[in-house]
Parts: structure tokens; C-alpha cells; sequence
């Protein structure tokens, strides 16, 4: 848990148990029962609306990134990226996955590159084998 969602927790905790141990009023008398339904929620709410604002601020970015991922995996597009946002908790980790698609992208661009050489090589070991094969049969037949 973060520390600004744990400050809300305990404070929310706090409203909370101050209104059931029945807070005191001016002059000493015991708060009445809406006075500690008041608290209970005034606690209950300081706890859960910090929590669901956070949770819709998430649910977008963490959305789309899982669209995109999906959508690459799909079609194989490794040069697709995903928008950064200035978050802090999705943020970093959008910038993380951007970076393994880039390494993705580099590793499979290497992989075609080297396939190529390979199969240039291929041919000119067939040609050279050829071309020993020719001269074997012409030293056979002088």
C-alpha cells in the first residue's frame, strides 16, 4: 500500500472509530446515534472515495495497454508502441513494456539479418561444393 493511501486508511479509521467509541461533544456528553453514523461514514467514505478515483485513474491507461499488447501479439507488430503517461504508478511500467517491444523488435530484426547471411552462405558453399565436385570428375577422367 502507498504512503498517501495509507495516510487515507488511517485517517478514514480514525473518523471511524471516533464516531462508534461515541465521540464527545462540547459539555461532555455522549454523541447520539446520528452523530456515530455520521463519523462511520464520513470514515467509511475518506477511505473508499480516494480508492475508486484512484482505481477509474488507472483502469484507462492499464486498458489500453493491455489493448495494445493484445493487439501485437495478434498481427506481430513490434514497431507499435504504447502512449506514455505522466502517472506514476502506470507510467513507468507503460515505458518498461515500450522497452521490451523495442528489444523484441531489435532481437527479431537481428534473427531476419543473420537468416539472410546464412542463406547467402548457403549458396556459395553449394557453388564451391559444385565446383569441387566438377574438379574431382575431371581429375578422375585425365
Amino acid at each position: 500500500m502507498s504512503k498517501p493511501r495509507l495516510i487515507q486508511f488511517i485517517t478514514g479509521l480514525i473518523f471511524a472509530l471516533d464516531g462508534v467509541g461515541g465521540g464527545y461533544l462540547s459539555g461532555g456528553a455522549t454523541a447520539s446515534a446520528s452523530v456515530i453514523v455520521f463519523y462511520v461514514l464520513l470514515g467509511l467514505l475518506s477511505v473508499a472515495v480516494p480508492g475508486l478515483l484512484s482505481s477509474a485513474a488507472l483502469g484507462q491507461p492499464l486498458r489500453v495497454m493491455r489493448e495494445t499488447i493484445s493487439a501485437t501479439r495478434n498481427d506481430g507488430d513490434l514497431t507499435r508502441r504504447i502512449e506514455v503517461t505522466g502517472d506514476r504508478e502506470v507510467g513507468p511500467t507503460t515505458t518498461a513494456c515500450n522497452d521490451l517491444l523495442s528489444t523484441f523488435h531489435s532481437i527479431t530484426t537481428r534473427i531476419v539479418f543473420n537468416a539472410a547471411q546464412v542463406a547467402e552462405m548457403a549458396v556459395g558453399m553449394k557453388e564451391v561444393a559444385g565446383n569441387a565436385e566438377e574438379t574431382a570428375r575431371i581429375a578422375q577422367q585425365a
